[in-house]
């Protein structure tokens, strides 16, 4: 046949001289010297450990529980020798790790020489391994030749071992010396090192290692029977209190000399062998922060810098060769490398090249989405800006880094805020979008000077500027000076718990996540029996072969039937949908996240922002009419509606135009505009009064005449869904108290005298009309010193108020709401409204959306005045008389459990009702049957989500507004609608602000998941149909070319692999989700369906090769197995290529059919090209006669068994008196490939009518899953 090696020759005297020759030379004797001497040294260290442990009564670990107590300082000598505060004490700390509340557990460690010396040796054996296996292979290949495809360095001389037998046996004995220590090494990776050093008191320590317990967030539902003995095994195993993840950190020193180790950001300080959260507290109340005005000394803030760190988010992305060295070390990468060492020797040295390349880059793509992913978070953590502070009495400019908390700090305008603080002087506008997602200007003012308690999460935040967000305008103008006191730097701000829990955040484990480990014990179960048939075919084809030999093809089958892509193809899909993702707006911090969405079975949204507008404008108001003529006297009615007039003005009573142009708390911005809650923006813009503000003095309002200067302003709470002013009418020195709030919580607050019957009526029926309503009360206090006032508490100012009106705010649905709302239940999605506003207006959004159906009867419930749960049916037609019924929760129950009949009844509940039912089970059983929850609290709604989330379903949420954070971070998908390149609180940004947003997440997380499992299904093919392949040539006793080889793992499965995740998502939601399963029915009925109906196709096409006139068996028995590039020359060999490379490539193709998740096939452009490419290729390599073209595959349709070709077996076959064959007829080729294309027509029916066709839908039928079924 020609190129065939034709040498070199083994390395024999006298011509050449083996370096090694025997075990007992200097070499292998140095070798086995070492490693004794590295056993017994290793072995003599622990025992000397144990020894020293049990004398000494040391624990062999020692654990300090870092226990959250704020209220506790340790009383250690060493604080006060450093001058420590009371108010900067080390807070014995539970740790809130990424918000989880997680205990840690330091282990502390001080390095030896002794230990020192053990781990390098250890390190120089792994080195040891792996110099003798490149000793092994250079042995091998030296002097090869390199003659072209069928010549490429086959094997060498052997000038170190002499004979090939020796080098094989070596190789054997120091190939499995590897594999047993390097797997031993790399699953304990990481804490190899800690083994080598001495357990001791965290206060002597020079190393600790902090491990975390395993807090996971298992998103499996209905778990299959496999899984659930996984998670016994493993529960058995591994206890509970042993699952977690740990690192090894060094311990610094503070120039102070106080010990500290940082960990996830956070840095934690070793003192009296305890561990403490460095932390400083600056003041616990308001007055606390008005007596630091002063700032600090340089030396003070030098001592805080010292103790605290930087501040900084201290989050860099991972260097290239540490993500490049952990990514090598993983378990099954290790497993490959060691395998492919194997098909070097044996031979496969550019073949194997090839497969560790595929190994690299499989590792290559999840390096760079990695880097990718850290990099984006890398650019949100990271903020330095200059900053003004007062340092020893003096103003100065300092980095941001540099500052700690009690520094006193200029705010100026247009300023990157790069920490939290609180204002003590002036007042600021901000945007806090980055933080938040509300790109809505939020007015900041100065905290009080009072002795109130300081709560950032609460009402402080009122006066709390957060690190990350934008300063629009500092002050009235630009002459004001504007003063905050540092509250929290670093990890420790706003920004940094949000940071945490994106960086570190708790794993979340999907189906697939749990089901691969089975699949691969699946695999390798199944590649046990193969490798037991390809020795004994080995054997029975008579071929001669060391059984080094057979050793190294059975370890081949089973390295063939675990493919290095397959943890890879899980996530590359996802890659691909987060690059679409953000050419439409949406910003992606969390890849993995991506799949999940396409499991979403349930859509949270807010109203206000996320279905409707940001804004609302000012419809009208409706005055209480008793107030409007007598205000002080009781009201008997409402009155008409006063609309605004043309030029957009309200004209109405002096009273209540008071309280319009007074009860907010917006401001205006140096071009003078109107900066706050846009409700409050469009109210005062429709009295047509002027808002002016001087530095130093308090906000007025003036129109024709009149002025009235705000004296007091009490902001809004959720708690108590109101806010107040004090206002100064000035031409009488009269002090009125103007309140506004949600008008049930008003209707409750107000004198009762002055609330009309029909008051609460009426402002349900605006709000079922679609109005945002609000009440207006109102007090005179008469003349009253200005100083007093402040004195009064919020409550005492707020009793006794009379109502005045209603307020009318329409709220419009955004343009696209109606229909992403249509697509989401076409979906199978579930939308639900989660929103701070009232039910009624709840209910119209949610009838105008499509999200209620205007068929459907709504039954609220609220809490009655003796405090229970009472349920209502609510409508704008209040004369209806089934409005009137009431129900009991018991009855709701049963008419939920009831078969439903049209009108469907759907529910609504208010957050006093939540709060209520969950007391009871109550909540758990409506949970899935409530539509609406309304007047809801943040928390209120994380709960929700969460809840939704322990019932078993996938959750998304949507939102647009801080009052949404919570319940963002806590969804599985969270989408907020934000003008911010990226929100930190969750995982998904849209800059468009619809929530189309929402419905192109989830038709991307379906293409993904999708997706997952195509590629999945296609590499698993890969070990399933390459097993048989190889069990079919070992019974022959052939192997193919290294062409075939080529072909199949570069061409076919890389590009095709890659092609696959191309695949882009179907136009419009469908009514089915993708399963994750990767051993749900459907994906074993087309991935075991293909295979079974292929491997009857294969035995079909060599029963057909059999009966063949000119068919001649390969002479097995005539040749020498460890030659295997002569090996290729036969029948078999073309048969078997032609018709397992025709089945591994359309199933790429049926594979990547669109289903009703993405889009078909003929979309994917670079697969139809493919395949039709490769299929190409092949029929021109099957139909053409010989040719240089044909040859390099080794077709049959040469004649090999010829005395004008050479092949050394065929030539020995003759030899032994045996006549000439022929090649492969034409005939014979044009029927294979008719049988090819019938097997292709076959996979292609399978995959379209039965595994995602009727098949599919009666095998769901018959295995129905236990999910909940939700009311779309």
């Amino acid at each position: 046949m020609g190129g065939y090696p034709t040498g070199p020759e083994e390395c024999a005297p006298p011509e050449c001289e083996p370096r090694v020759t025997s075990l007992r030379d200097p070499g292998p004797i140095a070798v086995f010297v070492f490693w004794a001497a590295m056993v017994a040294y290793v072995a003599m260290y622990f025992l000397f450990k144990l020894w020293r442990t049990r004398r000494h009564h040391m624990p062999s670990t020692r654990f300090e529980l870092v226990v959250h107590n704020s209220n506790e300082s340790p009383p250690t000598a060493k604080h006060k020798k450093e001058g420590l505060r009371d108010e900067e004490t080390f807070h014995d700390t539970r740790i809130a790790m990424n918000g989880r509340g997680q205990l840690l557990h330091v282990t502390g460690y001080k390095d030896s020489i002794a230990g020192l010396i053990g781990y390098s040796l250890c390190c120089l054996f792994s080195l040891s391994c792996a110099a003798l296996l490149i000793l092994v292979l250079w042995d091998y290949y030296s002097d090869c030749q390199v003659s072209g495809i069928d010549g490429l360095c086959f094997y060498g001389d052997y000038f170190i071992f002499g004979t090939f037998d020796f080098n094989s046996k070596i190789m054997f004995v120091v190939w499995w010396v590897t594999a047993v220590w390097f797997f031993a090494w790399v699953t304990k990776y990481g804490q190899v090192r800690n083994w080598f050093r001495e357990v001791c008191d965290l206060g002597n320590a020079s190393t600790v290692y902090v491990w975390v317990p395993a807090e996971i967030k298992i998103l499996t539902a209905n778990a299959s029977p496999l899984v659930w003995l996984m998670r016994q095994a493993k529960a058995r195993a591994w206890p509970l209190a042993f699952q977690g993840q740990g690192q090894t950190l060094n311990t610094k020193k503070t120039h102070a000399g106080l010990q500290y180790f940082e960990f996830e950001g956070m840095r934690f300080i070793v003192s009296g062998g305890k561990t403490y959260r460095a932390s400083l507290t600056v003041g616990s109340c308001y007055m606390d922060f008005h007596q630091a005005c002063k700032g600090l000394d340089a030396a003070e803030a030098g001592r805080r810098l010292d103790l605290l760190g930087s501040n900084a988010i201290h989050y860099k992305a991972t260097s290239w060769i540490r993500l490049f060295v952990d990514e090598s070390f993983r378990l099954f990468h290790v497993y490959q490398y060691l395998m492919y060492t194997l098909s070097m020797w044996n031979s496969y040295l550019f073949v194997a090249s090839l497969d560790v390349f595929i190994v690299l880059l499989a590792g290559l793509i999840s390096i760079v989405s990695a880097r990718r992913s850290q990099k984006a978070i890398e650019k949100v953590t990271k903020l330095e800006t200059p900053a003004e502070v007062v340092r020893g009495g003096q103003w100065q400019v300092v980095p941001s880094a540099q500052l700690v908390p009690g520094d006193v700090i200029r705010v100026c305008s247009s300023w990157l805020l790069p920490c939290d603080c609180v204002l003590v002087q002036g007042s600021c506008i901000c945007n806090e979008a980055n933080l938040s997602g509300e790109a809505m200007p939020v007015q900041k003012r100065q905290c009080p000077t009072n002795d109130t308690a300081y709560d950032v999460r609460g009402e402080g935040s009122r006066y709390t500027l957060f690190s990350s967000t934008t300063v629009l305008q500092a002050g009235t103008n630009g002459s004001d000076e504007v003063l905050a006191v540092v509250t929290a730097t670093g990890m420790a701000t706003s920004r940094g718990q949000l940071m945490s829990s994106i960086i570190f955040p708790a794993p979340m484990v999907f189906k697939y996540d749990e089901e691969l480990p089975i699949v691969v014990a699946l695999m390798v179960l199944y590649a046990i029996p193969c490798a037991v048939c390809t020795i004994a075919f080995q054997y029975h084809n008579g071929s001669y072969s060391q059984w080094v030999t057979k050793f190294v093809y059975c370890m081949g089958v089973i390295n063939q039937c675990l493919n290095p892509l397959l943890p890879v193809v899980l996530t590359v899909g996802d890659v691909q949908a987060v690059r679409r993702l953000k050419t439409m707006g949406i910003l992606c911090l969390d890849p993995g996240r991506v799949a999940i969405s396409g499991k979403i079975r349930l859509f949270a949204l807010d109203k206000t922002g996320t279905l409707t507008q940001a804004w609302l404008h000012l419809l009208g108001v409706q005055p209480v009419q008793s107030a409007n003529a007598h205000p002080t006297h009781a009201g008997t009615s409402m009155d008409a509606v006063q609309y605004l007039d043309k030029a957009g003005h309200i004209q109405t009573h002096p009273n209540l135009l008071w309280g319009l142009a007074t009860c907010h708390a917006i401001s205006t911005s140096e071009a003078g505009g109107l900066v706050g809650n846009q409700v409050e923006v469009n109210m005062f813009s429709s009295t047509g009064w002027q808002l002016i503000e001087t530095s130093g003095q308090a906000a007025r309002v003036e129109h024709a005449g009149q002025r009235l200067t705000i004296v007091r302003v009490n902001q809004f709470e959720h708690a108590r869904r109101s806010m107040s002013v004090v206002a100064l009418d000035e031409s009488t020195g009269k002090l009125h108290v103007f309140c506004k709030g949600s008008f049930e919580r008003m209707g409750e607050i107000v004198c009762q005298e002055s609330v009309p019957s029909d008051y609460l009526q009426t402002g349900e029926e605006h709000a079922s009309d679609g109005c945002y309503v609000l009440a207006m009360a109102h007090r005179c206090l008469g003349v009253v010193p200005v100083h007093q006032v402040a004195a009064v508490s919020r409550d005492e100012l707020e009793a006794g108020l009379d109502l005045l009106a209603l307020l009318l705010f329409r709220n419009e649905l955004k343009p696209d709401t109606a229909e992403a709302i249509n697509q989401l239940k076409d979906g199978q999605v579930r939308p639900i409204m989660v929103t701070g506003d009232s039910a009624h207006c709840a209910a119209y959004i949610g009838r105008a959306c499509g999200m209620v159906a205007q068929h459907a009867d709504l039954l609220l419930a609220d809490i009655n005045s003796s405090g229970d749960v009472n349920w209502s049916l609510m409508g704008s037609n209040r004369q209806d008389a089934k409005l009137h019924i009431s129900f009991t929760t018991a009855q709701v129950l049963a008419m939920q459990t009831q078969p439903r009949q049209k009108p469907s009844v759907e529910l609504a509940i208010t957050g006093a009702a939540f709060d209520k039912l969950q007391q009871s089970e109550a909540m758990e059983q409506l949970l899935f049957f409530t539509r609406i929850f309304a007047r809801f609290a943040p928390q209120q709604k994380a709960e929700v989500v969460s809840m939704q989330q322990r019932a078993g379903l996938v959750v998304g949420m949507c939102g647009d507004g801080s009052n949404d954070c919570a319940a963002l971070r806590a969804a599985h998908a969270g989408l907020a609608l934000s003008d911010a390149e990226a929100s930190l609180v969750s995982p998904f940004t849209s800059s468009n602000k619809s929530i189309s947003s929402a419905v192109e997440l989830i038709r991307e997380g379906r293409c993904a998941l999708h997706t997952r499992l195509a590629c999945y299904k296609f590499l698993i093919t890969y070990g399933l149909h390459f097993s048989v392949f190889n069990i079919a040539a070992f019974w022959y006793g052939i192997v193919l070319c290294q062409m075939v080889f080529i072909s199949t793992d570069i061409f076919a499965t890389i590009f095709l692999g890659y092609a696959m995740t191309l695949a882009r998502p179907a136009k419009k939601l469908g009514r089915e989700r993708p399963s994750s399963s990767l051993l749900g029915i459907q994906t074993m009925v087309s991935l075991l369906g293909i295979w079974t109906l292929n491997v009857l196709f294969l035995v079909a096409a060599l029963c057909f090769m059999r009966d063949q006139a000119g068919y001649v068996q390969w002479p097995a028995l005539l040749a020498l197995e460890a030659e295997w590039w002569v090996l290729g020359d036969n029948w078999e060999s073309s048969v078997l290529f032609f018709v397992v490379f025709y089945q591994y490539i359309t199933c790429a193709l049926v594979y990547s059919f669109g289903s009703s998740f993405r889009l078909g096939v003929f979309y994917n452009w670079a697969v139809t090209g493919l395949w039709v490419a490769l299929m190409t290729l092949t029929t021109l390599l099957l139909l053409l006669p010989h040719s240089g073209f044909t040859h390099v595959w080794h077709i049959a349709s040469e004649q090999f068994n010829s005395a004008n070709d050479y092949s050394p077996v065929w030539e020995a076959y003759r030899e032994e008196g045996f006549p000439e064959s022929p090649a492969m007829s034409f005939e014979f080729r044009l029927k294979l490939f008719a049988l090819c294309l019938g097997n292709i027509l076959v996979m292609i029916l399978w995959q379209k009518f039965i595994a995602e066709g009727l098949g599919s839908r009666a095998l769901a039928r018959i295995f129905q899953s236990k999910r909940v079924k939700l009311q779309m």
